[in-house]
């Protein structure tokens, strides 16, 4: 009875979610994505590889996004729900939950995995690809230690090995050293663990096979990669731990609610789902308390670190009740708890190395720790119950800021149709953003851009445009500005493919913060602006708009055609 409430708010929240899906498109991250998706195999240095393993799905449905968004979120589902279903069968319980009980455990379950939608844009990226490869290193864990699907399980590991390498190496590393740490070599025997093996390096050799160049190809695009990261990224950084009075009573007020619901639950089942849906409408009742403070657009940096804070208290509480065997559950048992702390772990791993805010992206995947609070304390009791209001909420919340507040976008919630792409491919954007993309595909089809037309993207912001106008970039996916080592990164992307430089058009925006310096080409005996000539310009990408600058301007890109360009040294490597 106490997971009703919970289900129906998780429902609405992936039904705002799936309504969500066919709009907005951020023409920087998500451009990003889309162009190493569509031709993965342009980039000169990217130690990213998700655009290999992302773009025969993209090819199957003919370049859709809005399939290929449909396909993620249905993977990060069937991921989430098999993993629930695996937990629940090892977590302790006073009676078994039935079917109904079990598919309202999983549709809180499902709804808050997608947290990470509310701060990054819907297309698949390394970032969804490594989540999903952490959840399948748990699921395979699951199968392999407990001894229900040994085999099956090993190779699930193993796959998830290789999707977090080609996802985000940071996170494979710290994930494949959670896995060697958590696992009991004795009970699970050498047949899961061969098995992950041949797995692993079955699907890394596909991987070589499928690159340009093969081994050798493949080791120099990585290496290129790792050597224009430097400078960009901190393996940890460790920013002040966010916080917000109205973020922590509106969750805490959901969590309050679950638990007085859960220890009513069995002597007054109605009493405590009537306390519990109230103290959830209470907390959604603040959603529109902090739309009508302008607080929207700050809830969704706030609402990750929160959620992480109270489900580790949850998780305190949970390893108490366990340590005293308090409501009648057994003591802890060797799977149950290496699980335990391999789901602990993998937040921790999916923020190692993203340079962002060590607290934020950790309670992006705060899921794992909800389901480590349910395989300690079960599905009944305050403290599951607790878990349960404090999840359906946090869902819901990220649910409707999504729209409200999309990455780098204004409101989804008025949209007209729009051609986003030079193959035809049609979004739903809000309406200045659908002419702004319907005016930079205008000078692409005016200056008769192919996909043998090469471009160098020097704003720092619009790796999208040369995935939309179906061109292709002459360095990597996005050549970013504005780190310490920004310029020797974009001379290390660039320097293979030098002496192409003589046909292929410069985007160029100076006044971008994300712009490369004009003195970028000088090793390269090419001068910028002055051997180029402006034969175009169009509206950037729309910043992304702040509290301090809710209406930021426009920034107009420049395309430049080459007139006196003679990259100079054109027979190096």
């Amino acid at each position: 009875m106490p997971w009703i409430g919970p289900a129906v708010a998780a429902t609405a929240s992936l039904a705002i979610l799936l309504w969500s899906l066919p709009r907005g498109l951020d023409l920087t991250d998500e451009g990003y994505y889309l162009t190493e998706i569509a031709h993965p195999g342009d980039s000169t240095a990217t130690a990213l590889l998700f655009g290999w393993v992302w773009h025969p799905v993209y090819a199957v449905l003919g370049g859709s996004v809005v399939g290929l968004r449909l396909v993620s979120s249905g993977l990060v589902a069937l991921l989430t729900a098999s993993l629930t279903l695996a937990v629940l069968r090892l977590a302790p319980s006073r009676t078994r939950p039935g079917r109904f009980a079990v598919a309202c455990v999983c549709a809180v379950a499902v709804a808050l995995a997608f947290l990470p939608m509310s701060t990054l844009p819907a297309t698949p990226s390394y970032n969804t690809l490594t989540w999903l490869a952490m959840a399948a290193a748990a699921l395979g864990c699951v199968w392999a230690w407990s001894g229900r699907r040994p085999m099956l399980g090993g190779a699930l590991v193993g796959a998830a090995g290789a999707a977090a390498v080609m996802g985000k190496p940071t996170t494979a590393l710290v994930l494949g050293a959670a896995v060697l740490f958590t696992t009991p070599w004795r009970r699970t025997g050498p047949r899961p663990v061969l098995a992950a093996l041949a797995v692993l390096v079955t699907c890394l050799a596909a991987l070589v096979m499928v690159t340009p160049g093969h081994l050798a190809g493949l080791v120099e695009v990585v290496q290129r990669g790792v050597e224009a990261t430097v400078g960009h990224a901190r393996l940890v950084r460790r920013d002040p731990f966010l916080r917000s009075a109205q973020v922590f009573l509106g969750l805490g007020a959901a969590a309050l609610g679950g638990a007085a619901a859960g220890l009513l639950g069995r002597h007054r089942p109605v009493v405590g789902l009537v306390l519990g849906s109230v103290s959830v409408a209470v907390a959604v009742a603040s959603l529109w308390r902090w739309r009508d403070v302008g607080m929207i657009a700050s809830i969704d940096l706030l609402l990750p670190t929160a959620a992480l804070t109270l489900f580790g208290l949850l998780g305190a509480v949970a390893v108490v009740l366990v340590m005293r065997g308090g409501d009648g559950m057994p003591g802890p048992e060797t799977v149950r708890i290496r699980l335990v702390v391999l789901l602990v772990l993998l937040p921790l791993a999916y923020a190692f190395g993203t340079n962002n805010n060590l607290w934020h992206w950790s309670g992006q995947c705060v899921v794992f720790w909800f389901l480590a609070v349910l395989l300690l304390v079960g599905t009944t009791g305050a403290a599951a119950a607790a878990a349960g209001g404090l999840a359906a909420y946090t869902a819901l919340v990220s649910a409707v800021i999504t729209p409200l507040d999309p990455y780098r976008s204004t409101s989804l919630t008025k949209t007209v149709d729009a051609r986003v792409s030079h193959d035809g491919t049609m979004m739903r954007l809000p309406p200045q953003e659908a002419g702004l993309v319907t005016q930079m595909l205008d000078v692409g089809d005016r200056l008769g851009v192919t996909r043998s037309t090469k471009v160098l993207d020097l704003t720092g912001a619009s790796p999208g445009v040369v995935w939309a106008w179906g061109a292709r970039p002459l360095a990597s996916g996005w050549v970013i500005g504005g780190y310490p080592e920004s310029l020797h990164a974009a001379r290390t992307s660039i320097a293979p493919a030098r002496c192409d430089l003589d046909r292929a058009l410069v985007l160029w925006a100076p006044e971008q913060p994300r712009a490369i310096p004009d003195e970028v080409l000088e090793p390269f005996g090419v001068e910028l602006p002055g051997d180029y000539r402006v034969v175009a310009t169009f509206p950037g990408p729309r910043p992304a708009p702040t509290a301090g600058d809710p209406a930021p301007h426009v920034p107009v890109v420049s395309v430049l055609e080459p007139v006196s360009v003679s990259p100079t040294a054109c027979a190096g490597p």
